[in-house]
């Protein structure tokens, strides 16, 4: 009991954190401590980190160990091809990729959903792989279960990963393993893809795989391109390195592609570069030097909504390329597309058949078919100017 002369005094409580809390039991019953989940660094650590050797897989910053990567395209550009070539590229450990130069040797896991066994076999038999391709480039087949939240899947995967050591995990394609394209579905998604990595030592590049919808013409002027990424900007946000590729043209037959770096949160420099590349017979993708953009940029105009003018072929043109004689309709095509720089439907306008083999093409008055091939026969009142291709020509 106080003493009745002295002042009521409140009663001080003093915490020693490296005391184990009153009422928790003996120090030898005390709950182990957990480890922690944030790592926390002073800013003379932050100044000192050094990478490690071999972690920019593709530039500087642009496929990087522990970062998140997103191509994205509409469907039938040749994304699964691009994503072939760079496990090739990662085999080789030298070269380009879409026009970016590889850093490093690395092998690779494509968690694929979307292609059989056999277009795979079509694929890869046709490229010229290393000797020991098969120690670097990895493909799954179609998952039975389709969410990186599956334990089982997860295990797997990890499993793939350390016992493989790869360095660069493809997700094709997200909205595989999204029930939606909403905020909540793709924060499910990266959060899952992060637990998917915890403990391992080195975590790997991911590069994730997504479609959009065909861009118009008023989408490819700087980062309006972003805006075709199919779902909520989460995907946007979450990805350091975003790269868009589409064909340049709409022709059945069009294999060249237009790559644009959209975004490159590690290496702004790369940022708003773009790349022609064209998918060769050997299932690689090849650069076009000297392209010209406006091929691809003004694809899509038009007037008034009137169909756009795809008359890029000139009778000029057809001089030059049959100066030599006959040529296959193939042969034809392909050196057209190359010298006027357009799709195979503007060949297609110029000089191009119906189904049933009736001419429909706007030159076709001057394309005779012989047993040696397609000739140019012009008759004089057709005759244009001299070609400005020959030799000695004004310019």
């Amino acid at each position: 009991m106080n003493n009745v002369n002295e002042p009521n005094k409140k009663r001080q409580r003093v915490m020693d954190p490296t005391q184990a809390p009153a009422g928790s039991g003996s120090a030898g019953n005390a709950k182990p401590k957990r480890p922690r989940v944030l790592r926390t660094y002073n800013v003379d650590e932050v100044i000192a980190f050094q990478p490690k050797e071999g972690a920019d897989l593709i530039a500087e910053g642009f496929i990087e160990l522990g970062e998140t990567a997103l191509l994205f395209g509409p469907p039938g550009s040749f994304k699964g091809f691009i994503v072939g070539d760079l496990q090739l590229c990662g085999a080789r450990g030298a070269g380009q990729w879409l026009g970016f130069d590889v850093r490093t040797r690395f092998a690779s896991l494509w968690l694929n959903c979307e292609n059989g066994r056999k277009r795979m076999k079509k694929q890869f038999t046709k490229m010229d792989l290393p000797a020991d391709a098969r120690d670097f480039i990895h493909i799954t087949d179609i998952p039975d279960v389709l969410s990186l939240g599956n334990p089982e899947l997860q295990e797997d995967i990890r499993e793939d990963i350390i016992t493989k050591d790869v360095r660069l995990l493809i997700v094709d394609t997200v909205s595989n393993f999204c029930q939606d394209e909403q905020a909540r579905d793709f924060s499910a998604f990266f959060d899952n893809l992060h637990q998917l990595f915890l403990g391992m030592e080195t975590r790997p590049a991911v590069l994730l795989i997504h479609h959009s919808r065909k861009p118009k013409s008023e989408d490819k002027a700087g980062r309006a391109l972003l805006n075709l990424i199919s779902g909520h900007q989460t995907i946007q946000r979450r990805s350091r390195t975003i790269i868009f590729a589409g064909r340049v043209t709409e022709g059945f037959k069009e294999n060249r592609l237009a790559v644009v770096a959209l975004k490159v949160s590690n290496n702004g420099e790369l940022e708003g570069e773009k790349r022609a590349m064209q998918l060769s017979d050997r299932h690689t993708m090849e650069e076009i030097q000297d392209f010209d953009w406006s091929i691809w940029e003004k694809a899509d105009d038009s007037a008034g909504g009137a169909k756009k003018d795809k008359s890029k072929v000139k009778l000029e043109h057809l001089q030059e390329v049959f100066k030599d004689g006959a040529l296959t309709r193939a042969e034809a095509t392909r050196k057209l597309m190359a010298l006027c720089q357009c799709g195979d439907s503007a060949v297609s306008d110029a000089i191009g058949k119906t189904k049933d083999g009736q001419p429909k093409g706007k030159f076709c008055y001057a394309i005779e078919e012989t047993n040696g091939g397609l000739l140019l026969s012009l008759k004089p009142e057709h005759r244009p100017e001299p070609s400005p291709f020959d030799e000695g020509a004004e310019d």
